[in-house]
């Protein structure tokens, strides 16, 4: 039977292949391609050879610039062309990829490059800083790892002459040192321990204290196993969960130096299903001095169960994820067979390169920060705001104005305005979309039906007349008028909707960057993405095992929020990479269904169905500890229950909603400073249509600074009564 190999960890292969430590990250990644280049002339055995390119993202994944020095505007998307070029007469079949600032890319990538060939890899990253990564490449044509062949069955029975380990329980693991080392996947030692279940590990890192070896795993598994601590590796001749404690385990050591044999026995073995079976299984592993090899005998593996002939056994090798695999739950073993392993070692090249990313970034600069005037109504007056760049980049700018917070959207509209989804119980595979106040849920306002699920919801760039929704199982973006209710296609996200569920989308104030999470309930994991909202592209930021989030939200400093209910914990998702820090219990067997927060008051909201009560609400969530409080029941529609893609229809910016005001004007109000430089803007204030009284209202500088970063200039106009002495001041025109 051939051998098969997997993955190996990165710190072996690195170690192999001699390259550079990682560091932490300073670039986000986005998105990656692959793309196979076509051949080219082999240069014989001289390894391979790599490049990097660097260009700004044309929206091609596949683009491959030519430069190995780019400047970059701060939060530009920048595409690295990594192309490895096969030199040798080797075909090889396995790639790692890291660089030194970044850390490890992939690790023991499947790919196929023949001799002359040529594999393009793209990355498309944010620029966050200036770096000088040195990028290196390691390819192999197989894994390391052991490769077997039938050899001669030579049993070295030591019933007699071993020592015998107490194994009083199913699973227990003994501790066992040798008196020469062994070595199995990079890892060498002279200690072990000994399974009854039929596997031993060696145990380079624990002393033998009063119990350095844990039990054992219940059950055998498919490689790559549970035991996958890559220090420990692991020998399994025949690792059957169901081994009992009739008879017995031994050790010992037969032979000479340096020709010895370091041989573990496990005679007579029953099963916890048929105790006291006879005859019991017989089987050994034999470590060689020697040369290093391994030797699996067989004595005997016929008893007359369903566990005969390994068919509930699992059969070979494992050093971390990296396994070399025989046989599971297969009866492919025979009395007096013998299974002999040995080292296979790959052949490993390594190449490296180094490049230049100069990353800057526009400075926007004030003078002044506020602005006052005072006129007569009836005149105009000027004043002068001065727009600078003191940063390396050119500053892209515009300007708006909007009234403030005292006449704004948010407080002409009582409670916390907000919109979702909720089915129709009454009527099969329809759901309404609805609007409410958050503050008293028991009224929802229906606008429209719909027959798609839409999971996920989020308003952006603070426009509230379209919301943002994900439709399942589909996972398609679509945008919906939130007058008429109306959805229109965006386009498809490229989740698999038969893997994955998208649960939540959020677009952030602080960075105009939205992100969507979603949870895959095969593997039992969630995963962040960002989302261009124009095509509905993403790009994969991470994942995490064993949480599913129902939904999140962002707050004003950046924080993103999310409720676990596997745990019932409120969260908090790191936004570069996906990872999940656990904030406290909700308190609340809850399904929770939509999540916002408030952005005029911070207040993180959250539509659950309550597990217990069956009943659906809204809940706040204190976003120290974690609990949930009940706020108001949740209405419903049709007997309808539940609500997902909610979104809170509030300001995130007092410069946010497009408003008149026709006594402001700028000029001009738009333009590029360069580095350095300032741009000298007129604002005038015009008091022709105005009756006396102070008017406030809002300049709203937006910028490329950060993503389209917005600065607040506030306005006070003092408008006086209108002047009637029109001689002179003081009133004395004199006598006529």
């Amino acid at each position: 039977m051939k051998s098969k190999f997997w993955l190996l960890s990165a710190t072996v292969l690195l170690t192999l292949a001699g390259s550079h430590p990682s560091a932490a990250h300073n670039i986000a990644t986005l998105s990656t391609s692959f793309t196979i280049v076509s051949h080219v002339a082999s240069a014989g055995d001289n390894g391979i050879s790599l490049t990097v390119g660097l260009a700004e993202d044309n929206g091609d994944p596949s683009q491959c610039g030519t430069s190995t020095n780019l400047s970059a505007t701060h939060d530009e998307r920048v595409n690295f062309c990594y192309t490895v070029t096969n030199n040798s007469s080797t075909t090889l079949n396995f790639h790692t990829l890291s660089d030194d600032v970044s850390g490890v890319l992939f690790t023991n990538m499947p790919q196929t490059i023949a001799p002359g060939a040529s594999f393009q890899y793209n990355r498309i990253v944010f620029a966050t800083t200036s770096e000088s990564p040195t990028a290196t490449w390691v390819a192999v044509d197989q894994l390391p790892g052991y490769s077997h062949s039938s050899g001669t069955f030579n049993f070295i029975d030591i019933t007699a002459s071993g020592t015998a380990l107490s194994m009083p329980f199913l699973a227990s693991s003994v501790a066992v040192a040798m008196p020469f080392s062994s070595t199995l996947f990079g890892v060498t030692s002279d200690q072990l321990c000994v399974n009854n279940q039929g596997y031993v590990q060696l145990n380079p890192d624990l002393s033998f204290g009063s119990d350095p070896c844990s039990f054992g795993i219940s059950s055998n598994e498919l490689f790559p196993t549970e035991l996958r601590d890559p220090a420990r590796p692991v020998y399994f001749p025949f690792w059957d969960g169901a081994l009992y404690t009739a008879g017995k385990d031994y050790y010992a050591t037969a032979g000479t130096a340096p020709n010895r044999q370091f041989v573990v026995e496990w005679a007579g073995k029953d099963l916890k299903t048929n105790k006291l079976v006879v005859p019991g299984y017989t089987f050994e592993l034999v470590l060689n001095e020697a040369d290093g090899s391994i030797d699996f005998n067989y004595l005997n593996v016929v008893s007359g169960t369903s566990h005969d002939n390994g068919a509930k056994a699992t059969v070979g090798l494992q050093g971390g994820d990296f396994f070399s695999s025989y046989s599971f739950d297969s009866a492919s073993l025979n009395n007096s067979q013998n299974i002999h392993w040995t080292p296979v070692t790959p052949v490993v090249f390594s190449a490296y390169t180094q490049v230049a990313l100069d990353v800057g970034a526009p400075t926007l600069s004030l003078a002044p920060t506020s602005l006052s005037a005072s006129a007569a109504a009836g005149t105009s007056t000027t004043r002068t705001l001065n727009i600078g760049d003191a940063g390396n980049r050119d500053l892209h700018w515009n300007i708006g104005e909007a009234p403030t917070a005292s006449q704004s959207f948010v407080s002409a509209i009582p409670g916390v305005p907000a919109f979702g989804q909720t089915p129709r119980l009454d009527i099969v595979n329809t759901y309404e979309f609805v609007s409410f106040d958050a503050l008293n849920a028991g009224t929802l306002n229906s606008i429209s039906s719909q027959t798609s699920v839409f999971n996920a919801g989020t308003f952006a760039n603070n426009d509230f007349d379209v919301e943002y929704v994900v439709d399942n199982p589909n996972n398609d973006l679509y945008l919906i008028d939130t007058v008429s209710g109306v959805p229109q296609l965006v386009g498809h996200t490229g989740i698999d909707g038969t893997v994955c569920a998208v649960v939540g989308i959020r677009w952030d104030a602080t960075t105009g960057v939205t992100y969507l999470i979603t949870n895959d309930y095969n593997s039992g994991s969630t995963t962040l993405y960002t989302i261009d909202l124009t095509t509905a592209e993403v790009q994969l930021l991470g994942t995490t095992s064993g949480v599913f989030i129902a939904d999140i939200a962002i707050d004003r400093s950046g924080v993103m929020y999310g409720v676990d209910t596997v745990a019932d914990m409120t969260v908090t998702i790191d936004k570069t990479n996906g990872q999940v820090l656990f904030v406290g219990p909700t308190g609340v067997d809850v399904a929770a269904e939509g999540m916002d927060i408030d952005a005029s008051t911070g207040v993180i909201y959250f539509a659950g169905f309550d597990n217990n009560t069956a009943l659906a609400g809204i809940y706040t969530i204190d976003s120290t500890s974690g609990a949930a409080t009940l706020l108001s029941p949740l209405g419903s529609i049709g007997g309808g229950m539940g609500l997902d893609a909610m979104a809170i229809a509030v300001s995130t910016s007092p410069c946010a909603i497009p408003s008149d005001v026709p006594w402001l004007l700028e000029d001009p109000i738009s333009g590029t400073t360069t580095p350095g430089g300032s741009e000298l803007v007129t604002v005038t204030f015009d008091a022709t249509n105005l009756a006396a009284g102070t008017y406030t209202a809002n300049l709203c500088v937006n910028t490329d600074v950060f993503r389209r970063r917005q600065v607040t200039v506030p306005v006070t106009f003092n408008v006086t009564a209108p002047i009637t002495d029109r001689v002179f001041a003081d009133g004395f025109e004199g006598s006529p």
